[in-house]
């Protein structure tokens, strides 16, 4: 009959080549785990450190190309005052309606002529104490685009006839910039590297592939602006300007990172 007090695990004085094998075992794996918690904790605290201190090299330039123009807008804005503001608002309609007609009338289309405000105003008599109401100002801005070159001094020449009280905020673009914007960007990334091998190879380092990029965009138009405040006299004909619309400057700023060995 088995003693009540024995164990599945023999004695260590019993087995003694069991018991240091158990041992031995056991250390094992307790250094394997310690090991392998060593090495994960190093590989966590490492992510991502290879990469951020990578040696490397950060440049920028910019390119410019011209666009040829053909598109013009213009802003055109007629001002009336009356005692009443319906009479106000009413005058100011009937000039705007009638210049809108004459736009059309050259040519424009109708997705070319937006509204682009429109405001009553009070007009007041400060001399009196307090101010009174004396008068009403009524005031609307077409705004235009002209889509073909001709049409420019045309248009701002009709406008003036019909008795637009402000001609301005004329300016130029290209309706298609993308070549320009290519020969840009090209310029600029040819800069930009010329400038990277030139401060790898003062640092005796090799450069390497194009880590990060981006650019942004910039550009410059030629506005002309001018009002006509006093009578619509000043617009008769020839005394407009010979308006070109020549070429717009397009800019392209790039920024590169490269990798260097």
């Amino acid at each position: 009959m088995p003693n009540p007090s024995s164990s599945f695990w023999p004695q260590w004085n019993d087995q003694p080549v069991f018991t240091v094998l158990l041992t031995l075992l056991l250390a094992a794996g307790v250094l394997w785990l310690g090991a392998e918690a060593c090495k994960a904790f190093q590989e966590s605290s490492r992510v991502g450190y290879g990469e951020q201190m990578a040696p490397s090299i950060s440049v920028s330039a910019e390119g410019t190309a011209v666009a040829k123009n053909d598109i013009a807008t213009v802003d055109i804005g007629v001002t009336k005052t009356a005692p009443a503001a319906s009479d106000a608002q009413t005058m100011a309609i009937d000039a705007m309606n009638a210049l809108t007609a004459a736009m059309k009338d050259l040519g424009i289309a109708a997705d070319d002529l937006q509204t682009s405000s429109y405001d009553v105003y009070p007009q007041y008599d400060y001399e009196q104490s307090p101010a009174v109401i004396v008068g009403y100002e009524a005031s609307q801005t077409l705004t235009v685009k002209i889509r073909e070159s001709e049409l420019v001094n045309t248009v701002l020449g009709r406008a003036g006839e019909l008795g637009a009280t402000n001609i301005g905020s004329l300016h130029f673009e290209a309706d298609d910039d993308t070549q320009a914007t290519n020969e840009a960007r090209e310029e600029a990334i040819a800069k930009a590297r010329a400038q990277a091998e030139a401060t790898a190879e003062a640092m005796g380092a090799t450069l390497g592939e194009v880590v990060s990029y981006s650019e942004s965009m910039g550009g410059s138009e030629y506005p002309y602006y001018r009002s006509y405040l006093e009578s619509s006299d000043s617009m008769v004909a020839g005394a407009m300007p010979d308006v070109q619309m020549g070429q717009s400057e397009v800019q392209v700023y790039v920024y590169l990172n490269y990798a260097i060995k």
